[in-house]
């Protein structure tokens, strides 16, 4: 059979990727292809090796990505070409005829277009803790996620859903060497700012800087400018002014026509500024793919916090990036944490913010601890959480979907 997985990646990284390899705008789709697969970001690549293993022909399609479609309309030039990045997904993967299609993505149109290509009798969609993709999930024949919450969520909405945790990849190890391990705290993640996606997470990172640890926070909020956050602080301003004085009678349609004049409508939510100034000393510039695998292995610790909307169970990537290359994970307890990690012996918990942060102060004073259960925590993840048991997983599920669909035939 053969299987397709179909996503995306973050601008924010692939502009981090191609700004480091100013030349690989420039080659070929199949080199750039393989400059994405190598680089580990997500799961890039990552399902293609195991799920051959099991005897599929596998492939990765990627959509939202402008240099690597300019590179596909270079080798494939012609007025019937696509311009559309899901025009020439959906070309791609008509041309290899796949059985069976993961779709980790949220472009509707395009999935209606993948259900109808004659070969593809099975779509499997991705869901994480957040549940961005509600519109797709009619058209599939099962959702996975990683977030138990999520799955009683989908399923009580009437759909097909089923668990599967995320995985490490052993190439990684590979692929960054040994890097020099440094008695150093680190915390990899967003600091999402509107809604309550990231509140808990942003309140406790405020404390354990203001605790004098040895933290390092790389996070895409390191990249705000003062120009950025000075804009947010005049629209905080600007909001006070037009609300106070749009309760002027007839008033508000001419606040509406300054800059800025949507802050005079009662719906607008208070503008925040784009990072908090208390985190400001600890940030440090995000990490991608083998760049952040690498600075996870630098560090002696890693601090690992859920977000918000996934209170119950453990189920982000960072416990098997981290476990994967031997740092020791530090980690807000979970109801499942025990069945994926031993903890005090391959993995640290911590139950509140308190016992964070003594648990951090107590791991930096014993390094060689920390060392000890970073490596039982690799040994576990590499017997129990890579790509290859996931993919296991992802196959029983594909054939059981194939003899129901039989049966009902």
């Amino acid at each position: 059979m053969r299987f397709a997985y179909v996503s995306s990646n973050y601008a924010s990284y692939l502009a981090s990727l191609y700004a480091a390899h100013p030349v690989l705008a420039l080659e070929p789709f199949a080199a750039q292809e393989q400059a994405l697969y190598r680089h580990c970001f997500g799961w890039n690549g990552c399902w293609i090796e195991p799920m051959q293993t099991l005897g599929y022909e596998a492939r990765d399609f990627y959509l939202d990505n402008p240099l690597l479609d300019q590179a596909w309309r270079r080798e494939h030039g012609g007025t019937s070409t696509p311009a559309d990045s899901s025009a020439i997904a959906l070309q791609r993967i008509q041309e290899f005829a796949p059985d069976v299609v993961f779709f980790d993505h949220g472009d509707l149109e395009l999935l209606r277009a993948i259900r109808q290509l004659p070969a593809t009798s099975l779509v499997i969609g991705w869901e994480g803790g957040g549940l961005s993709r509600q519109a797709c999930w009619p058209h599939l024949d099962l959702l996975l996620s990683c977030a138990p919450e999520s799955v009683i969520t989908i399923r009580a909405a009437g759909m097909p859903a089923e668990q599967m945790h995320h995985a490490f990849n052993p190439a990684v190890l590979e692929r960054i060497g040994r890097p020099e391990r440094h008695n150093r705290i680190a915390f990899f993640g967003q600091l999402v700012r509107g809604g309550d996606f990231h509140m808990r997470r942003e309140m406790n990172l405020v404390q354990i800087c203001a605790a004098g640890l040895p933290f390092d926070l790389y996070s895409p909020s390191y990249s705000f400018t003062p120009g950025q956050m000075s804009l947010a602080r005049l629209k905080m301003v600007l909001r006070i002014l037009y609300r106070t004085a749009a309760r002027v009678p007839g008033l508000r349609p001419r606040l509406a026509r300054l800059p800025y004049g949507e802050l005079a409508r009662p719906e607008e939510p208070f503008p925040r500024l784009p990072v908090n100034p208390r985190l400001r000393a600890n940030l440090r510039p995000a990490r991608f793919g083998l760049d952040m695998y690498s600075s996870i292995a630098q560090s002696s610790v890693c601090l690992n916090i859920h977000a918000d909307n996934t209170p119950d169970y453990a189920s982000n990537m960072r416990l098997f990036e981290t476990t994967g290359v031997a740092t020791c994970l530090l980690t807000d307890r979970r109801r499942n944490i025990g069945e994926l990690f031993e903890p005090d012996k391959e993995i640290v918990v911590y139950e509140n913010l308190d016992d964070c942060i003594e648990k951090m102060r107590w791991l930096t004073d014993h390094p060689e601890k920390a060392r000890e259960i970073g490596a039982a925590g690799q040994a576990r993840t590499l017997r129990d959480h890579t790509f290859a048991q996931r993919a296991g997983q992802l196959h029983e599920h594909i054939q059981r979907l194939m003899r129901e669909k039989s049966v009902r035939l």
